[in-house]
């Protein structure tokens, strides 16, 4: 489909997504958010595992967290949290000494949610490059 320039601007092709076809733009935007920002999944209570002792003499400084935050790529797909990396990047300046004394309280307590030990790795195939 071609639009002349003068009438593209606003306009937003229709969203496919599997066999559905959405034109509404509420709608649209209700998919996009649906497919960035999945709901996340519910809480389990988990049995907690005790840090061993070295650990906790040990325990992760500030600079570290935000060291590693901000080392991480920007487009990289969110966690089970739903937010993107870009997200986390922007506000750990911000929330760096509350995201530490999450951290801290997860070694000191023993309790590290299933979220944090999960990852799902989706391969995103080149079609111009073979297998």
């Amino acid at each position: 489909m071609y639009t002349k320039p003068r009438d593209s601007w606003g306009f937003v092709h229709a969203l496919k997504v599997g066999d559905q076809k959405f034109v509404d733009s509420v709608v649209k935007s209700q998919v996009f958010m649906g497919l960035c920002f999945p709901p996340m999944a519910s809480a389990q209570e988990e049995a907690p595992a005790h840090a061993p002792p070295e650990i906790l003499r040990h325990l992760i400084p500030e600079i570290e967290i935000y060291r590693s935050l901000k080392a991480a790529k920007d487009t990289k797909a969110p966690g089970e949290d739903g937010l993107p990396t870009l997200i986390w990047n922007r506000l750990c300046k911000y929330l760096r000494t509350i995201i530490t004394r999450i951290f801290t309280s997860s070694i000191e307590l023993g309790y590290h949610p299933q979220r944090w030990r999960s990852a799902r790795i989706i391969d995103l195939r080149n079609p111009r490059k073979p297998d």
